[in-house]
């Protein structure tokens, strides 16, 4: 027998995943936006990995996955992305993974465990909305790295590239802004 506790666990999780595809569809609505096109159109384009629509959505993403975070924890202060890759040139693929640095005021389990969520969910939403073979197949299409603010003031580990002169992060998300 369920319980109301239960029941109401079990409407708050589909609230929340229903949230994430939500997000997933405004990133398709922003990029066609950009593009000037239907979604349809720009869906297909991502399907054939088009470059522009992939850098567009994928930004996208990441910038609605930021609001969606912060929204849950009060903790994110800054999330920025960087394209996968060591070439800045090199256009994304379908199937390319997207870093994510999210500023944090403390690095804490129920953070990562949101942010891995986040990722798991936005990953399967993205597989289905493209259904396409060669994504079927990809790991994560988020790769979240937690940073402190310390961290990003001195310039440690993946903090550094917020502040980068050669490959810097871009700004996504920010808190208050």
């Amino acid at each position: 027998m369920t319980t109301q506790v239960e029941r109401k666990k079990e409407t708050v999780q589909e609230e929340t995943v229903s949230s994430v595809r939500a997000l997933v569809l405004r990133a398709l609505a922003d990029c066609a936006r950009k593009r000037g096109a239907g979604d349809a159109y720009v869906l297909e384009l991502l399907r054939q990995g088009d470059g522009e629509a992939l850098g567009y959505f994928r930004y996208a993403v990441a910038r609605e996955a930021g609001a969606f975070a912060a929204q849950q924890d009060p903790t994110i202060q800054d999330v920025y992305v960087v394209e996968a890759g060591s070439d800045p040139d090199e256009q994304p693929r379908p199937t390319s993974f997207l870093t994510v640095i999210v500023v944090v005021r403390e690095v804490t389990a129920a953070t990562r465990s949101l942010w891995t969520w986040i990722s798991d969910r936005v990953t399967a939403e993205y597989k289905a909305l493209l259904d396409a073979p060669q994504v079927a197949q990809m790991g994560s299409l988020l790769d979240v790295h937690l940073v402190t603010e310390t961290e990003v003031q001195q310039r440690s580990g993946m903090a550094v590239l917020v502040s980068s002169l050669y490959t810097p992060a871009l700004p996504v998300w920010q808190r208050g802004g």
